[in-house]
């Protein structure tokens, strides 16, 4: 028969690593991040062609535990998307250094990509503040995050800025602390911030069922390990 263990079960020590791997420390200060602007040096062509004609195989993310939120996600990107993820990974042993990672900038195998998707965003969709790192419940081993931003020119959406700051634990409530900084979603531009930050994308508009007109990113997370991710 199962037992739940309960908290005051455990000695002192137990307690203390349980709640620390429950809890991902706080970013107070200055929200830190790095931005890689003309990522495809203006081939997106193709990326986005092949994204809005997948349409029909992205799922609302709303259900899925997450109440502050709401828009689309396609969890098998392109092949179109591989120069965007090859791009990062050449970069990854110096944001290793740049974000104090603890890796060298020759350790070039010292991290890999995950949980890459493509998400879309359209009239009315944005995502409440957060963090990536875990919170609530264990620490899922999230480093740095990652945006690409892509969308069909000329623009036809308006919004879905990101939002980044620091945050600490108040009285049991997570507050934002430091200056904000709000990022709008540049066409072939890609943001990289440690994923303890605390971010929120803000309201999309655009003209309803217009799918193409939607904010497109194609988003995952940094983690310790070799660079063994396949590119999508």
């Amino acid at each position: 028969m199962n037992r739940q263990i309960r908290a005051e079960d455990l000695d002192p020590g137990a307690r203390r690593t349980l709640v620390a791997l429950a809890t991902p420390a706080p970013v107070v200060g200055p929200a830190r991040y790095q931005l890689f602007p003309h990522v495809l040096e203006g081939r997106t062509r193709g990326l986005t062609d092949d994204v809005v004609a997948r349409q029909r195989e992205f799922v609302c993310n709303e259900p899925h535990g997450h109440p502050q939120r709401n828009g689309w996600v396609l969890a098998d990107p392109p092949a179109s998307a591989r120069p965007v993820l090859d791009h990062l990974r050449r970069h990854l042993p110096q944001l290793a250094v740049d974000f104090g990672l603890g890796f060298s900038a020759d350790a070039d195998d010292s991290l890999e990509l995950s949980d890459v998707i493509i998400t879309a965003h359209g009239d009315g969709d944005f995502l409440g503040p957060h963090h990536d790192d875990g919170w609530p419940g264990l620490r899922n081993g999230r480093l740095l995050s990652f945006v690409y931003w892509f969308h069909e020119r000329p623009r036809r959406f308006e919004g879905g800025a990101l939002t980044l700051s620091g945050w600490n634990r108040l009285s049991g409530v997570i507050s934002p602390t430091g200056p904000r900084v709000r990022l709008e979603p540049e066409h072939d531009t890609m943001v990289v911030f440690p994923s303890a930050t605390r971010h929120e994308l803000h309201v999309v508009g655009c003209a309803p069922d217009d799918f193409g007109a939607a904010r497109f990113a194609l988003v995952g997370f940094i983690r310790r390990g070799p660079a063994t991710t396949p590119a999508g």
